[in-house]
């Protein structure tokens, strides 16, 4: 009978761990969901940081891909030179593509496509990264939205033909309380741009 009784109290210990167990899960589901739903809701009303990608094809590298990387250049129409900025997106390149691939080359300066294309076959590299800065507004007053348009061209070095276009528009959130809340943009930008373009590794089976 005392052996009889144990069963049935391990069997009830069983079933209110799983029920815990149960629980528990859902509502790690709950939380999740709801940080998402909340993230979601802060960037359509404009109160959270937002980045947009759009691409024209969706050309992965493999990891072993030797790559050279541009200077930022401008887009024709931009009324300013913007150096803070430009050199944040320098830096910014190099350090998110380096977390993605070992053999990345950045060159010295800026150059036009079809310069930085021969400079690319002259270090034997396989796929030249070109980021041009397509807009900023940088504006005062923490009620006023600060924009990044960037445009990253990715080119086959040897044929020299255009692989892929990732394209950017990013914006900060209201109210911001930084000084240059545009600053704020290039990393979650160049960032999304380079995860997209590395190839996710499969284990072998």
């Amino acid at each position: 009978m005392s052996h009889i009784s144990c069963l049935s109290v391990a069997a009830r210990a069983s079933r209110v761990l799983i029920i815990n167990l149960l629980i528990f899960a859902m509502l790690g589901c709950t939380v999740q969901h709801t940080r998402e739903v909340t993230r979601s809701t802060l960037e359509e009303l404009g109160l959270r940081s937002s980045v947009e990608v759009s691409r024209t094809n969706f050309w992965v590298l493999p990891h072993s891909t030797k790559i050279v990387l541009s200077r930022t250049a401008l887009s024709e129409g931009l009324n300013s030179e913007f150096p803070r900025l430009r050199k944040q997106l320098d830096e910014l390149f190099v350090v998110a593509t380096r977390e993605k691939f070992p053999l990345v080359l950045q060159q010295d300066t800026e150059m036009s496509i079809p310069a930085a294309l021969l400079a690319a076959q002259c270090s034997n590299a396989d796929v030249l990264l070109y980021l041009t800065l397509r807009q900023a507004d940088d504006k005062e007053g923490i009620w006023n939205k600060d924009r990044l348009e960037l445009v990253l061209t990715v080119l086959d070095v040897r044929s020299g033909r255009v692989l892929d276009t990732l394209m950017t528009q990013s914006g900060s959130g209201w109210p911001d309380w930084s000084e240059h809340k545009v600053a704020s943009l290039v990393k979650p930008s160049v960032h999304a741009m380079i995860s997209q373009l590395h190839a996710r590794e499969t284990a072998a089976r």
